[in-house]
């Protein structure tokens, strides 16, 4: 696949409505969710972040693929990536990021090269279950419930619940509810509710912790992130992922404090994880090692 490096530029310093300017800043400042398995690749030049948008959207609506052993093959362009990294979020699909640049034919030759290494990933990956009437997904500040309806179609309800959110997805009973197509809508529904809660909760979470522990910072924002549980901008913007809602608390604050401590150092070198452990009381790379498999199991459900 071939790109156009004047029509990236082109949309890239418009300002247009297609390509805004990305803002996720330099030199890192994310917490990176615990992946299955990472490979080392070829290196290309990176574009300026503010044609981060343009070329993503482009790589994504062209270059998937079928891998006659791989399965599916989604490809992914981040203009931070140095190297490629595979993941298998379910095994029917491999995930690849690249860095900017790659063409397809060094694509394909790392995944020559590479095959045996990620037929034993795919056989690791998690395979995504079918969930039943009885699914339920309860955690400390948010809780969601599948319950059948005599209504003609589905719909996501807010319920009442004290210290927390709670919705209700209402589900006609003459849906067959393994059905592949309400299956997706379950999942949707689900990330709606997540994304709604996350909304209201995360500006307040984050304002409580930096008052605690001294830290500024600029606005809170809830996205749907798979590859990361948050990032901080150079200008102190922090993103969390919705499915901190999902965590035990102090795995939630253990990645919202990470972030907050980019506000200061915007980098994983060792000043951060000094500002990190007094801020944690704690050691921070235990915490990491046990947020790892809560990436693996989300990907695996809504990957």
């Amino acid at each position: 696949m071939r790109f156009s490096l004047e029509v990236l530029h082109l949309f890239g310093k418009s300002g247009s409505a297609f390509c805004r300017p990305w803002r996720g800043g330099r030199g890192g400042g994310a917490a990176e969710k615990g992946e299955n398995g990472e490979f080392s690749g070829l290196m290309g030049e990176g574009f300026s972040e503010d044609l981060y948008l343009c070329f993503r959207i482009m790589a994504t609506a062209f270059s998937d693929f079928d891998h006659p052993r791989l399965g599916r093959v989604r490809l992914f362009v981040d203009s931070r990536a140095r190297r490629f990294v595979f993941r298998y979020p379910r095994r029917e699909e491999l995930c690849v990021t690249l860095p900017p640049g790659v063409g397809r034919e060094a694509l394909l030759a790392v995944l020559r090269e590479r095959e045996d290494a990620l037929l034993r990933l795919r056989a690791q990956a998690v395979q995504r279950a079918a969930v039943g009437w009885d699914f339920r997904v309860e955690a400390s500040r948010f809780s969601f419930a599948l319950q059948p309806c005599d209504g003609p179609a589905a719909r996501l309800q807010r319920a009442g619940r004290d210290g927390g959110a709670a919705y209700l997805y209402l589900l006609p009973r003459s849906c067959a509810v393994e059905d592949e197509g309400v299956q997706r809508s379950l999942r949707r529904a689900l990330l709606s509710a997540l994304r709604h809660a996350a909304a209201a909760d995360f500006p307040r979470r984050v304002e409580a912790l930096a008052r605690r522990h001294g830290f500024r910072h600029g606005q809170v924002a809830a996205r749907v992130m798979y590859s990361r549980w948050g990032s901080c901008s150079c200008g102190g913007d922090i993103s969390l992922s919705v499915f901190l809602l999902l965590l035990p608390e102090r795995l939630a604050d253990y990645v919202v404090c990470h972030e907050l401590c980019h506000t200061v150092e915007m980098n994983h070198g060792p000043r951060f994880w000094q500002l990190l452990g007094r801020t944690l009381g704690a050691d921070p790379r235990l915490l990491r090692r046990e947020l790892a498999p809560y990436g693996r199991r989300f990907r695996a459900f809504f990957g």
